[in-house]
């Protein structure tokens, strides 16, 4: 598992409306196409795994961002992706660190600290209730299986890390 420079994104077009509109890239492998769209502009990191890939993708949105989780394979498709995403909330993505042998640890809006583990085989996945399978925030394409895990990290009270309701702080 390591970083790669490898990945860069070229914007390409928008899907949408003119007041939201939604930006398209395609992603570039050594500066060359892939032929591979996806919604988003910005790469913010490009994690090599195995013969995969994963990206973290921002949208480029001041006030509500969204990080997509793009699981890529060897021939630059697509083979899982999740959205962490809340309304009217900003997001940074940051402080990115790697656990050997498949967890991603980050950051994103602010300080809340978010795990991505990376599956050496699909697991199954409910699709109609997304609250037993992935945090209320994490959104994904219909599907029945996954290739990643994507988590919040909690204490042991149920907040995320780092952050309690100022009624429990004294």
């Amino acid at each position: 598992m390591q970083v790669t420079a490898e990945f860069t994104l070229r914007h390409c077009s928008e899907t949408g409306t003119k007041a939201h509109p939604i930006p398209q890239s395609e992603i570039l492998v050594k500066g060359k196409p892939t032929g591979t769209i996806i919604e988003g502009l910005l790469l913010e990191a490009a994690v090599a795994w195995q013969d995969k890939t994963l990206l973290f993708v921002t949208h480029d949105c001041l006030y509500e961002e969204q990080l997509d989780l793009l699981l890529v394979d060897a021939t630059h498709n697509v083979m899982d992706m999740a959205s962490i995403a809340l309304m009217y909330t900003p997001g940074i993505f940051g402080d990115m660190e790697l656990i050997e042998p498949n967890t991603v640890r980050f950051t994103f809006f602010g300080d809340d600290l978010w795990e991505v583990r990376l599956l050496a085989q699909p697991r199954i996945r409910v699709p109609f209730m997304p609250l037993l399978s992935e945090p209320y925030c994490v959104r994904r394409p219909f599907g029945f299986s996954r290739h990643f895990i994507a988590q919040e990290k909690l204490d042991c009270v149920g907040y995320p890390l780092g952050w309690r309701p100022s009624s429990a702080r004294e």
